[in-house]
């Protein structure tokens, strides 16, 4: 009897030990869950305030006369992806995955064009559509963009 009160004791002594364990792991987990929400919040306005520098930097060109800038409301289009770009987009992420993080992105661009090398006609055909695709926008784009720069009376060189 003696002995069965010891287990009982012991046990007792166990659970309370497991239900405070318990309750700190909770009280750790809501202090992650409130520093991750924390960081979350950091890194949403540390992104917003890299686009909004990117969107008010001015480019600086060099010419004969001197410096001068071009307006920045005025973003020279991007230039079109080839079919071999497009497939290296879509595919980048699986291959990441597949490889150690420490694989350069040269051996990347390696693997994934011997990829597209050996993809089957199909594929071929999907990426330059989407090539072609991209290259309108470019094209529309370019038809829009009009060289302007500053000090120039916005004028466009002719």
């Amino acid at each position: 009897r003696v002995a069965n009160e010891c287990i009982q004791l012991h046990l007792r002594e166990q659970y309370d030990e497991a239900i405070a364990t318990n309750a700190q792991l909770l009280e750790e987990r809501a202090q992650c869950a409130a520093l991750q929400k924390e960081l979350d919040k950091m890194l949403a306005e540390r992104e917003e305030k890299f686009k909004n520098e990117q969107n008010s930097k001015k480019r600086n060109y060099s010419a004969y006369a001197g410096n001068y800038e071009v307006d920045s409301d005025l973003p020279e289009p991007k230039k079109p992806r080839t079919a071999v770009r497009c497939f290296m987009r879509r595919n980048v992420r699986k291959l990441r995955e597949k490889y150690p993080p420490d694989t350069s992105n040269t051996e990347l661009k390696r693997i994934l064009t011997e990829m597209f090398r050996q993809a089957p006609p199909d594929v071929h055909a999907e990426m330059k559509r989407l090539a072609e695709k991209d290259k309108a926008r470019y094209e529309k784009e370019l038809a829009d963009y009009q060289y302007m720069p500053f000090g120039h009376n916005n004028k466009c060189p002719e």
